[in-house]
């Protein structure tokens, strides 16, 4: 369990500290992001992350509750948390993303852009396109 100090910073402390980690988010390249993340992020920090991740995907999967549960050394409690806060809309964002990391999502990302090709009538070649996906 990471240590969380018990000193409270204000809401203008905070929202600047947000505002300085979202522009290293948004405003650095992969290779950048990537190194910090590693430097920043404990062993631990990473590991949660990636089960939340996990769950995520799992869910999007239609895995069961237990199965989750099993496959990620996770509590079933926490996953039902996780579920319940995704279904209320929580998420949002990160839900989508793992769901596209399936297979079913990404055969639906291939469906769309084939959809939006024929909608909007593109002149380029259908292999150009598809090589593209």
């Amino acid at each position: 369990m990471p240590h969380v100090s018990k000193h409270q910073l204000t809401p203008h402390q905070l929202d600047e500290l947000d505002r300085y980690l979202y522009t290293l988010l948004r405003d650095t390249g992969s290779r950048t992001r990537l190194n910090v993340m590693r430097e920043l992020l404990t062993d631990t920090e990473k590991i949660m992350i990636a089960k939340r991740i996990g769950v995520l995907y799992l869910l999007s999967r239609n895995c069961s509750l237990y199965e989750v549960s099993e496959l990620l050394n996770v509590s079933a409690s926490t996953v039902k948390r996780i579920r319940c806060a995704r279904d209320a809309g929580a998420f949002r964002h990160a839900a989508a993303w793992a769901h596209a990391q399936t297979p079913e999502g990404k055969l639906e990302e291939s469906l769309k852009k084939l959809i939006r090709l024929v909608m909007t009538g593109h002149t380029r070649s259908l292999a150009k396109i598809i090589d593209e996906m």
